[in-house]
């Protein structure tokens, strides 16, 4: 079931995140060379972007809806009933071929 009450995704550029989001919330860059490993602090350059967009997320009521609402229409393509056959195009496709 899909939360009514959940705001936008956030996530970094990395790995399969962006694509998950379908084309709603906001993926933010995070250069290569920044690892949880990292025991230096983050630039402030690469951190900036993240803390401006919460603030924005937390002070402008209009700009959360409207994203809430986008990334609400971009996680139906999960529900069981629209990924159900997709998954079934699949696999009948490996049998097939």
């Amino acid at each position: 079931m899909i939360s009514r009450n959940a705001g936008p995704p956030v996530v970094s550029d990395r790995g399969g995140l962006p694509e998950i989001c379908n084309g709603a919330g906001f993926h933010l860059p995070i250069p290569p060379d920044i690892t949880p490993r990292q025991r230096v602090r983050v630039p402030t350059e690469i951190v900036e972007p993240w803390v401006d967009l919460m603030i924005r997320l937390e002070g402008d009521a209009d700009f959360y809806r409207a994203e809430s609402k986008r990334a609400r229409d971009a996680s139906l393509m999960y529900r069981p009933e629209n990924l159900g056959p997709r998954y079934l195009e699949c696999f009948r496709g490996i049998l097939d071929g």
